[in-house]
């Protein structure tokens, strides 16, 4: 009995060691897999970390590549810049406020023919004729002072070639003041042409102003009136445009008109241009017939001023009362109330064929009798001054 009981405890010491066994292997095997897991855990983390890196490279390289593609247009752009700046067929400068040249282009060191680096800091009113470098300075002081674009013309020294500049003041980059921009044209042939224009629009007017004269002269000597007559009416006519502040252009073709508007003469029978006594009505009608005579020789000629209507209306009144065509006011060309006016007085005061002259002051006294109502107020209160204030005279 007692050989059993101690084989039992036996038996239960053997049992519960195998459970102590088991229990020790499951902790060691869980403890086992927890750090395996662990492990397992800090290689995704590892994994993920990697793939990370490897995009955020790529994305580097990607930014690399169009950092690089930008450089590269940058500089394309840069370079097709200073080609546009050199290259270009306008000079481009830049001017402290001295006329100092900071900076310039290709162009405009060939119109100055020096070298470009040997421009720079230099003034350039060494470049230009002395007779330009005053339009220079002034051209400055008003590019500074105005803050507005402004131009002027220059003559170059070493190769005489006119040029046009244009500039406008910006802000000195470094805050030291201002500095001129500036862009320089060569206008040397616009020039050449334009001198030649000048001298063949001079050439035709005198060649139109001889053959006018060769006319006249012939329709006086028919008319046996005196030359200095049909001039003092120019020469009224033309100090009444200036009193009146009318272009110089404006005069000029007044004068032209003036020194023409007995050209329709030349269709008149020349018994009645001479004719001592007062005109009858009929022969009244044949010599007012000069004026639409003259227009229709001058209307198919181009001149820069109407010279046909002048010579068609200097006999219109603005009441309507005048011929050839009975117009009024605003119908009647300024240049032919004017003319009107200068013919009237020189008529009247000076000698005629069939009467002597009736002088100056019938004459004045007649137009301003008429003042808006046959002549226009303002011509003849600017002849009227002309006279009383003045002292104008035809001599």
């Amino acid at each position: 009995m007692e050989n059993k009981t101690k084989s039992d405890k036996s038996l239960q010491a053997e049992e519960q060691k195998r459970v102590a066994a088991g229990f020790n292997l499951r902790k060691s095997a869980e403890e086992h897999l927890r750090k395996s897991k662990a492990k397992s855990e800090v290689f995704g983390d590892t994994q993920k970390l990697i793939h990370e890196l490897q995009v955020h490279q790529v994305e580097l390289e990607m930014q690399n590549e169009e950092l690089r593609k930008a450089q590269q247009e940058l500089q394309a752009s840069r370079d097709n810049y200073f080609d546009f700046y050199n290259f270009s067929p306008v000079g481009y400068f830049a001017f402290d406020e001295k006329g100092l040249m900071l900076d310039l282009n290709l162009t405009s060191a060939a119109l100055l023919g020096v070298e470009k680096q040997k421009l720079i800091n230099r003034n350039f009113k060494l470049y230009i004729s002395p007779d330009s470098r005053p339009v220079f300075n002034t051209f400055c002081k008003k590019v500074l002072e105005a803050d507005t674009k402004h131009d002027c013309e220059l003559k170059l020294d070493a190769s005489a070639r006119a040029v046009l500049m244009e500039g406008i003041s910006v802000p000195d980059a470094e805050g030291h003041g201002k500095k001129i921009r500036a862009v320089m044209i060569d206008i040397t042939e616009r020039k050449e042409m334009e001198e030649k224009l000048r001298k063949g629009k001079e050439m035709l007017e005198k060649a139109m102003k001889d053959i006018f004269h060769v006319l006249m002269s012939t329709i006086e000597k028919r008319m046996s009136q005196a030359p200095k007559n049909r001039q003092g009416v120019v020469k009224l006519a033309c100090a009444i445009a200036g009193e009146m502040g009318i272009s110089a252009g404006r005069i000029e073709g007044i004068a032209m008109a003036g020194s023409i508007l007995d050209l329709g003469y030349i269709s008149v029978p020349v018994e009645l241009l001479s004719k001592p006594l007062k005109l009858t009505g009929d022969e009244s009608q044949l010599v007012q017939t000069h004026v639409q005579t003259g227009y229709e020789i001058l209307e198919g000629i181009e001149f820069p001023w109407p010279l046909a209507e002048m010579v068609l209306q200097h006999h219109e009144r603005i009441d309507g009362s005048g011929y050839p065509h009975g117009l009024k006011n605003d119908d009647i060309h300024l240049e032919a109330k004017i003319l009107a006016v200068a013919d009237t007085v020189e008529a009247i005061c000076c000698d005629q064929t069939y009467r002597p002259g009736l002088g100056i002051e019938k004459a004045l006294e007649e137009i301003e009798k008429n003042k808006g109502v046959l002549y226009d107020e303002k011509v003849v209160e600017a002849c009227l001054k002309l006279f009383r204030e003045k002292q104008f005279k035809f001599e």
